[in-house]
C-alpha cells in the first residue's frame, strides 16, 4: 500500500488519505494513477494534452457516444 497523498475524489475535492485502485494524483506535473502498486502517469485521454492541466478531470464535461460506435478507448487500442 502507498503512503498517504492528496488525492483527487470524485467531485473534485481533494482527500489526504493512502490511494485505492485507480485514485488520481496530480503530481506537480501530470495526472498519475494508483496501479494497486505504484503511481502511473496517465495516459490515455482523448485530448492528451488535458493531462498535463492540473484542473481535477471530472470536471471536464462527459464525453458524447461516437457517431461510428464503440467507445474511444476501444478505437485507440486498435491501433
Amino acid at each position: 500500500m502507498g503512503r498517504a497523498v492528496d488525492i483527487t475524489a470524485p467531485g473534485g475535492r481533494i482527500e489526504h488519505r493512502r490511494p485505492r485502485l485507480g485514485d488520481l494524483h496530480w503530481d506537480g506535473g501530470v495526472w498519475r494513477r494508483w496501479s494497486g502498486r505504484r503511481w502511473a502517469r496517465a495516459v490515455a485521454s482523448p485530448a492528451p494534452v488535458r493531462l498535463l492541466d492540473p484542473r481535477p478531470l471530472d470536471a471536464d464535461p462527459p464525453l458524447a457516444p461516437s457517431s461510428s460506435g464503440g467507445s474511444w478507448t476501444a478505437r485507440s487500442r486498435a491501433r
